[in-house]
C-alpha cells in the first residue's frame, strides 16, 4: 500500500484520504435506533375500563393497526414517558391482534389483545390486629390478645386475590404473585361488593365454593375516595353514586397513597370477648395492595383464568 501511495500524484493522494475520512465519519454519524420491545406479547383489557401498557424500548413514533377495531379503543402518548405508552379501553369481549411498527427502523411487534370481563388483582401485604381495652382494664395481656386476634385472619401475607366482575362474580386466591394459574388456586368462590356513600362501612362478601356460609368483610381507603382501580370490579350502579371512603377516621393519619392501597377487616369481638372480657373491640385488618401494573411485571398470568366467562 505504501508503494502505491508513492506512485500516486499528490492531488490524487489527497482525494483518496478525504474519501476515506468522509466514509469513516459517515459510519460514526449513523443514528442508532432501539429495537421495539414490550414487556409481554399478550394483554388483558377489562371491558369498559382502561389498561395502560408501557413500551419498554422504541423510538417514539409508531404506526398502529388493529385487526378488529370494534373490540377496543386505543390512544398513544409519549408525554412524560419515552419511548411511549398505549392506553387501551375495552368495548366488546373478544380477542384480536394489534400490530405496532416503529417508523424509525421498521421493526414490528404483534400484540394479542383480549378484551375480558372486568377484573382486578390484589396482594395481601400485611395483616394487623386492632384491639381496644375497656377503661380501667389492665393492658398486661395486650400482646397476648393481639396474637389471639391474628388467629382469626382470613388470608396470609403475600397471597394474591383475583376478583372477576363476570356474571358469577368469581374470586380466586393464590399463594403469591408468582403462581397465578388454574393449577395453583388455593381457594375460589363468589363475591359481592356493597358500597355506601355515607360513613357506614362498605361491605365485601366472599362465599367459598362448596361452603354454605359466607365471610363478610368491611373495607375502607386511607383517603377520601374509593380507588379508581377498585372501581373496575364494582357494580355499575354503585359507580354512578358519589363514592366516599367508609370509616375514614378509623386510621385517619395513614400515610399510604389512596389509589393503590385499601383495607378489609372483620370484627371478631364476639370471639375474643369470650376469652378476654376486658376487650371492648377487636378486628383483623388485611392491608391490600392493588396490583394494577401486574401485566407489566414478570408474572405469567394463566389466560384461562381471565378468558373464562
Amino acid at each position: 500500500m505504501k508503494r502505491i501511495f508513492q506512485l500516486l500524484p499528490f492531488s490524487m493522494l489527497v482525494a483518496v484520504m478525504m474519501l476515506l475520512t468522509f466514509s469513516s465519519c459517515q459510519k460514526e454519524d449513523t443514528e442508532y435506533y432501539e429495537d421495539l420491545k414490550f414487556s409481554k406479547e399478550t394483554y388483558f383489557v377489562p371491558l369498559g375500563h382502561e389498561l395502560h401498557v408501557n413500551i419498554q424500548r422504541g423510538n417514539g413514533d409508531y404506526e398502529v393497526v388493529a385487526a378488529n377495531e370494534a373490540l377496543f379503543e386505543w390512544d398513544f402518548s409519549n408525554e412524560n414517558y419515552f419511548p411511549g405508552y398505549f392506553k387501551f379501553k375495552g368495548k366488546k369481549i373478544g380477542t384480536t391482534t394489534l400490530t405496532v411498527a416503529d417508523k424509525k427502523n421498521a421493526a414490528k411487534v404483534n400484540l394479542t389483545i383480549h378484551v375480558v370481563d372486568p377484573f382486578q388483582f390484589f396482594q395481601v401485604l400485611e395483616i394487623m390486629p386492632q384491639v381496644k381495652i375497656k377503661d380501667n382494664a389492665s393492658s398486661s395481656k395486650l400482646e397476648e390478645i393481639r396474637q389471639e386476634i391474628l388467629k382469626y385472619r382470613n388470608f396470609e401475607k403475600q397471597q394474591v386475590i383475583l376478583l372477576k366482575a363476570n356474571a358469577n362474580r368469581d374470586y380466586y386466591i393464590f399463594k403469591d404473585d408468582k403462581s397465578i394459574s388454574v393449577d395453583q388456586i388455593l381457594e375460589n368462590g363468589l363475591f359481592q361488593i356493597n358500597l355506601f356513600t355515607d360513613y357506614s362501612p362498605s361491605g365485601l362478601t366472599m362465599k367459598k365454593e362448596g361452603s354454605s356460609t359466607s365471610q363478610h368483610f368491611q373495607f375502607y381507603f386511607p383517603g377520601n375516595g374509593v380507588s379508581d382501580y377498585l372501581k373496575v370490579i364494582i357494580p355499575t350502579s354503585a359507580q354512578n353514586q358519589e363514592l366516599k371512603a367508609s370509616n375514614r377516621n378509623y386510621i385517619a393519619d395513614s400515610p399510604l397513597p389512596p389509589n393503590d392501597f385499601f383495607y378489609i377487616y372483620n370484627d371478631v369481638i364476639s370471639e375474643i370477648a369470650k376469652k378476654y372480657p376486658e376487650v371492648e373491640s377487636a378486628s383483623v385488618f388485611h392491608y391490600l395492595h392493588i396490583l394494577f401494573r401486574i401485566q407489566e411485571s414478570e408474572t405469567a398470568i394463566d389466560q384461562n383464568l381471565l378468558l373464562k366467562q
